[in-house]
C-alpha cells in the first residue's frame, strides 16, 4: 500500500499529488513532495514538514529544499525574527537581489509576505523599502506593518497614493512620518499631496491648522 502511495506521489498530475499530501503522513512521501516542481505542492509539503522543528532543522531544510520551505516559514505568524532574517537572506541577499526575486512568483510571494509580517526585523523592512518601492504589494505591506521604521514609512508615503496614506494614519509611526514630511517636505512633493496630508493630520490633532 505504501508503494502505491509513493507511486501516486510521483503522478504527473499536481491535483493527484496534492491529494496524496492531504492523505499521507509518511515522512518519505512528504519529503518527496517538498522537492516537487509545482509551487503549491512544494509549499504545502513544506508547511506539513516544518511543524515542531528546531530553528537549526528549519534552516537546513530551507537550504536543501529552497523556496517552498521559505514560503512556508513566512506564512506562519509565529515565525521568529531570526528565522525571517534567514528567509530574507536566502531569498534575495544570497543571490542577485531583487532581479532574481522577480524571476519567480513564489519568491516574490515570500518578499511580499516579509513586508507585512509583524516579526520581520527592521533591517529587512528597511531593505524592502529601499529596493521594493516599485511594487504596490510591498508598499502596502510596509504601510500596514506595525514594525516598519519611520524612515521606511516616509519612502512609502512619497511613492504610494491614498491607500497607503490611510494605512499610515493608523500606524504607530505613520502619523509621525507624515508629520515630518509635512514640516520638511521634499522640493518635488506636489502641493496638493502636501495639503491633503496636512488636513488629515489637523483632523487627528497632530498638527495645528494654519491661519487663513
Amino acid at each position: 500500500e505504501h508503494d502505491e502511495v509513493l507511486s501516486l506521489a510521483r503522478s504527473p498530475e499536481s491535483f493527484v499529488r496534492l491529494a496524496v499530501l492531504e492523505q499521507s503522513e509518511a515522512p518519505d512521501v512528504v519529503e518527496l513532495l517538498m522537492d516537487d516542481d509545482d509551487d503549491t505542492v512544494r509549499t504545502q509539503a513544506a508547511e506539513r514538514s516544518i511543524r515542531d522543528r528546531s530553528p537549526e532543522e528549519l534552516q537546513a531544510m530551507a537550504q536543501r529544499f529552497g523556496a517552498g520551505v521559505l514560503l512556508a516559514l513566512v506564512r506562519q505568524s509565529s515565525t521568529s525574527p531570526e528565522l525571517l532574517q534567514f528567509v530574507a537572506e536566502r531569498t534575495y541577499r544570497l543571490h542577485r537581489g531583487f532581479d532574481f526575486v522577480l524571476e519567480s512568483v513564489l519568491r516574490f510571494d515570500i518578499i511580499r509576505r516579509l513586508a507585512s509580517h509583524p516579526n520581520t526585523p527592521a533591517r529587512v523592512l528597511e531593505e524592502l523599502a529601499e529596493h521594493g518601492m516599485s511594487f504596490p504589494d510591498i508598499r502596502l505591506g510596509l504601510a500596514a506593518n506595525p514594525g516598519t521604521p519611520r524612515e521606511a514609512l516616509k519612502r512609502v508615503a512619497l511613492r504610494e497614493g491614498p491607500p497607503a496614506v490611510e494605512l499610515l494614519l493608523k500606524h504607530p509611526e505613520g502619523q509621525m512620518a507624515l508629520l515630518e514630511l509635512v514640516q520638511g517636505p521634499p522640493a518635488d512633493l506636489e502641493r496638493s499631496t502636501l495639503e491633503g496630508w496636512r488636513e488629515r493630520l489637523v483632523r487627528l490633532g497632530r498638527l495645528q491648522r494654519l491661519p487663513d
